[in-house]
């Protein structure tokens, strides 16, 4: 590598491996002044694993740790994120099912992360006052609302619907001589049994009248064959009286029997009244 030691004026530092082992080798020249009258060469070869096996070792220690803090910290991460995620796309879920005023379903997820709760809660609360609205109005009149993606404004079109008007027979007298629990407990259960007839036949509950019931199918949605819809609902109000009537006589209340009337023909039917306070109904 010299050619002649003599040539070697500064310190070297060389690397070279024996039998597959690398080895670290460096010459320095001394002076006569500093070795005592002599020129001499001081040479130091050491195997390079007297200084890096040490390094090597903490390093794969380093390399080994860092990768298992990743892989916990990946699933601590995971977890983490499936706690928030989780509670949120079922929230997204839900605001979905308001939006399209489906109103049914129950929440059945808890979350203790506080800002999730509040937003959960706000929810719940939204949703119960939706959900009393809903007892106020037609659900297909506001679904439809919704789904034009329109504001209710009063007018009214062109339709042809089949009506259903019912009343109780000489409901001032009875009601005079009820209890004011008992009657509410009479024309509750009447009303709430004649309504899901009517309302499971895909009729529009317009209005009560004291204890008359206002009904009308083919509007806002398309009721097939309607009058026919119409006359088997009546059948089965008249139908479902007799079970309610037998259940009266059984407390000793008294017993409400109803007139029904249908009729088929052309008529207005939209949003009816002032801006402030609307129905939609027919004329």
């Amino acid at each position: 590598r010299f050619g002649n030691l003599k040539n070697i004026n500064s310190t070297y530092q060389i690397s070279y491996k024996i039998n597959g082992k690398t080895n670290l080798f460096q010459v320095t020249p001394l002076s006569k002044n500093i070795g005592f009258g002599f020129d001499w060469l001081v040479f130091v070869v050491v195997p390079e694993n007297d200084f890096m096996e040490l390094i090597n070792e903490n390093t794969k220690t380093t390399i080994i740790f860092c990768l298992i803090a990743l892989i916990i910290s990946t699933f601590i991460g995971i977890f983490l994120t499936r706690k928030i995620t989780q509670p949120l796309l079922l929230l997204s879920e839900e605001m979905n099912l308001i939006a399209n005023f489906e109103l049914a379903k129950e929440s059945q997820y808890k979350t203790n992360l506080s800002e999730i709760y509040i937003i959960q809660s706000s929810l719940v609360s939204m949703k119960r006052g939706l959900k009393s609205f809903e007892k106020y109005v037609s659900s297909d009149v506001v679904r439809r609302l919704i789904k034009n993606k329109k504001e209710a404004t009063l007018g009214v079109e062109h339709a042809k619907v089949t009506v259903f008007f019912s009343d109780v027979v000489d409901f001032t007298t009875i009601s005079e001589s009820l209890s004011l629990n008992n009657l509410v407990e009479l024309v509750s259960e009447y009303l709430g049994e004649m309504s899901n007839i009517i309302l499971f036949s895909g009729g529009t509950l317009d209005k009560y009248i004291g204890d008359a019931i206002m009904a009308f199918w083919n509007a806002p949605e398309e009721v097939e064959k309607h009058p026919l819809v119409a006359c088997q609902v009546a059948l089965k109000c008249l139908e479902e009286l007799k079970f309610l009537q037998e259940e009266w006589l059984k407390r000793g209340l008294p017993l409400l029997r109803c007139r029904i009337g249908l009729h088929t023909g052309p008529v207005l039917v939209g949003n009816l009244g002032s801006t402030r306070r609307m129905d939609y109904t027919i004329i």
